[in-house]
């Protein structure tokens, strides 16, 4: 199904055609132009779809595999794209998806707080699991500070204000 939703295709190959175990096998399949896909390939082509099909568990699984890859979600530099920073790859609550940053590089999703909160903040499931954690925190996603709540608070308000009928007495 996975292989299907990610690469339109019906079947993997075995995982050990590698360069070190079967050289030759392996130069042969990509010369006749079978694709190889390796962690960076599979980063890429994420959907929100794809992690929407996922347990909860699996999401940990992914957070766990993604500490050492760094490349694919720190900051991007000049000789490397960090393809996961504006991927869906953050489960919220309701099984919601987000990139961890938008599209000027702010964080735009949060750790789940004490009091409720109008901020997307991760799943409570996944905030619980200390591996998710620390991967949460090498994209410095924590819980939103006070100064923050109270600004979303103003906001919300204003929206709410602006929504209501305005009645004047003369």
């Amino acid at each position: 199904k996975d292989i299907n939703l990610l690469f339109e295709k019906s079947h993997w190959l075995n995982t050990n055609i590698t360069y070190d175990r079967t050289y030759k096998l392996r130069q042969y399949l990509i010369d006749l132009g079978v694709q190889e896909v390796d962690f960076e390939g599979f980063s890429e082509r994420i959907t929100e779809q794809f992690m929407k099909s996922k347990q909860d568990d699996w999401v940990i699984d992914f957070y766990r595999e993604l500490i050492n890859y760094k490349s694919l979600y720190l900051e991007s530099t000049r000789y490397s794209q960090s393809v996961l920073r504006k991927k869906p790859i953050i489960r919220l609550k309701y099984n919601q998806h987000c990139p961890p940053f938008d599209s000027s590089g702010k964080i735009q999703v949060f750790l789940p707080s004490k009091t409720e909160s109008s901020y997307k903040t991760v799943k409570s499931s996944i905030a619980k699991n200390e591996i998710a954690i620390k991967f949460l925190e090498k994209l410095n996603i924590d819980k939103p500070d006070i100064i923050a709540e109270i600004k979303e608070l103003f906001k919300n308000a204003r929206i709410i204000e602006d929504e209501s009928p305005h009645t004047y007495d003369k």
